[in-house]
């Protein structure tokens, strides 16, 4: 007798198929829904500090952990420190120092009432990063802070910060509070250290630029171009070796070169568009 070969039938694996790509869709789109949560969080945060920083002003006129009128409006133990008044808040977002005055913004606005907890440690986003306030760069003369691509002051005024936001929800959050550019506006981004590894011995890096050039170097054959594009990406250092272990980024540049005029009045050609797109990935292999 011939023995029969046990094994799945066509249906049985499409049926397999059908399950996976359910599980997946479902993993993906659930994933999908936690970013826009953490996305509408924080967006939930900005509009709540403004709100609670335009309501003391309205309510004391003073700025939280500027106002000079804090440690007698609340003298009971443990009695508030006040600002000095001068109408800026100095400190820098993060700062570890509790009587700096960005960090006495929290405590001020805690004991008003406007914002939950107690205390003058600044609060936590959805990404586990800090929310805070400086005025300008943070520094002990206050200076402009994330200048504009092709210069111009920055800010300089009393700026909310919230750290540790992945470019992905970076970007959306500039997108629909602002205008989506990140060196431009009021909402801006800034290249960082995502997070480290366990023992702190791997960095992970997010890099997202721009880049921009118009009209010819010098010496150039008339008719002009310009050039945009972005640069997206992500590094992996290892802090022992001082070395990268994986590098990916993707460049996308745009150029639209113009035609030089024709002879003896001839029309001018057509401008030619030029798209060019470069992926690199590195890794670095160990010897075993």
């Amino acid at each position: 007798m011939k023995a029969r070969q046990a094994g799945f039938t066509l249906v049985e694996i499409a049926i397999v198929l059908v399950i996976i790509g359910l599980l997946l869709g479902g993993i993906l789109k659930g994933q999908e829904m936690i970013t826009q949560a953490k996305i509408k969080n924080v967006i939930a945060d900005f509009s709540g500090v403004s709100a609670a920083y335009h309501g003391y002003q309205e309510r004391y006129r003073a700025i939280p952990g500027d106002d000079p009128n804090a440690a007698t409006r609340w003298a009971v133990a443990p009695a508030a420190t006040a600002g000095n008044g001068n109408g800026v808040v100095a400190g820098a977002y993060n700062s570890a120092t509790a009587t700096d005055e960005s960090r006495l913004w929290w405590d001020h606005l805690r004991r008003a009432g406007f914002v939950s907890g107690n205390g003058t440690q600044q609060p936590f986003n959805a990404l586990t990063g800090l929310i805070g306030v400086q005025t300008g760069d943070g520094g002990a003369t206050v200076g402009p802070t994330m200048l504009n691509a092709g210069g111009g002051n920055g800010f300089v005024g009393l700026i909310m910060c919230s750290a540790n936001l992945p470019d992905k929800i970076a970007i959306a959050v500039d997108t629909q509070m602002d205008d989506g550019a990140s060196n431009l506006g009021t909402v801006r981004a800034t290249f960082r250290l995502d997070s480290l590894g366990r023992n702190g011995d791997v960095a992970f890096i997010s890099l997202h630029g721009t880049m921009s050039r118009v009209n010819p170097p010098t010496g150039a054959a008339p008719g002009g171009y310009t050039t945009s594009g972005t640069l997206s990406g992500s590094i992996q250092i290892d802090r022992r070796l001082g070395w990268i272990t994986d590098s990916r980024s993707t460049i996308i540049v745009r150029s639209t070169v113009a035609a030089p005029p024709g002879r003896k009045g001839a029309p001018r050609g057509a401008p030619m568009d030029v798209r060019t797109k470069i992926t690199q990935w590195i890794r670095a292999m160990r010897n075993q």
